[in-house]
């Protein structure tokens, strides 16, 4: 009966964790938009959690999902929203691709050289996102 009440015990727990609030964003709330909107809305998106597609670009103070290949090529920051991803190393297979990425919005984290509008944090998912693009 012990190991019984220990094991409900610990899936009502891992079920609070999933559902735990991330800087004031609830990741079941999640708002699927477009980088456009997010950057033009910036104060608007602060603190939510979004999904947004886009062009990632993993190198080297350069992580960052831009808009298009063509702005991640010419560096046009300000069409590009920084990364936050601990052992971003470990996601080179996405380098390079368009994506969908889910996280928090933070308009106020520039980025490397606050060069970028925006930042992306507490990444929870990232997918490849219609063709290879290399």
């Amino acid at each position: 009966m012990r190991n019984r009440f220990n094991s409900i015990l610990i899936v009502l727990l891992v079920m609070l964790v999933n559902t735990t609030i991330v800087k004031g964003a609830d990741m079941k709330d999640i708002q699927t938009l477009s980088l456009i909107e997010v950057i033009a809305n910036a104060q608007e998106y602060d603190g939510k959690a979004i999904r947004v597609v886009g062009f990632l670009n993993l190198e080297f103070e350069s992580k960052a999902l831009y808009l298009s290949r063509d702005d991640a090529q010419h560096s046009v920051t300000k069409n590009a929203l920084w990364v936050e991803l601990e052992k971003w190393t470990e996601y080179k297979k996405f380098n390079k691709h368009y994506v969908l990425i889910e996280g928090v919005f933070d308009a106020n984290n520039k980025g490397h050289l606050q060069l970028y509008s925006g930042s992306l944090t507490h990444i929870k998912r990232l997918i490849l996102w219609g063709e290879s693009t290399k």
